[in-house]
């Protein structure tokens, strides 16, 4: 079921992650696929969903607090989060003890925070945390639109979140920055040069 965006569907797809169920929701970037990252059923479930067995699920937050409850910030990730988020950045780092291993990996866990006003507010209502991948089958593209995420997924979760088109029209950049030397794993809108103007080398 499509749904406009408002302050009363974000609450009711709270409710919806918070009983272990999938949204689908607006962010920046693409749309996401959201459930609770604390619960190993609703994980399970994205997991399924995207026909995905090896990669990692990554978590939205919505603040730095709530992300350094969840990984280890070296000097440099710290820098990189505090220039770029909120925005289009995806910070691998290792995780901490909170973080379940049932997102993927048992060492490390990807975290963002988007520029998105709205998407802010649901993780907020949801508690501060939301799983953070995007509202496709692995390896097909990523949806821009509620309709495109809908085509793809749309019969395997309980509510999308209708944004209209999201801003960059792409994934976001992801960055590892689990050890001292930082490794681009994908290229989105923020660009190399952007990097390494803040950690000066890569």
């Amino acid at each position: 079921m499509i749904v406009p965006l408002n302050d009363e569907n974000l609450k009711l797809a709270a409710s919806i992650v918070k009983n272990n169920g999938l949204i689908i929701y607006p962010t920046e970037t693409v749309y996401g696929l959201g459930a609770n990252p604390f619960s190993e059923e609703a994980v399970k479930k994205v997991f399924d969903v995207k026909r995905r067995k090896d990669k990692p699920i990554p978590i939205i937050v919505s603040s730095l607090d709530e992300a350094l409850k969840l990984a280890y910030f070296s000097e440099k990730a710290l820098k990189l989060a505090k220039k770029f988020w909120p925005g289009p950045l995806t910070l691998v780092l290792p995780r901490k003890p909170l973080t379940p291993d049932f997102l993927g990996s048992k060492e490390l866990v990807g975290i963002r925070i988007p520029n998105n006003f709205s998407t802010l507010k649901l993780v907020k209502f949801c508690g501060g945390f939301l799983t953070g991948t995007s509202a496709n089958i692995s390896g097909q593209p990523a949806p821009i639109t509620a309709e495109e995420a809908e085509k793809q997924i749309g019969k395997h979760v309980d509510l999308i979140i209708d944004g209209g088109k999201t801003f960059y029209g792409l994934s976001s950049t992801v960055v590892d920055a689990s050890t001292d030397k930082i490794k681009i794993l994908r290229l989105g809108p923020i660009k190399i040069e952007d990097i390494l103007k803040v950690v000066g080398e890569i």
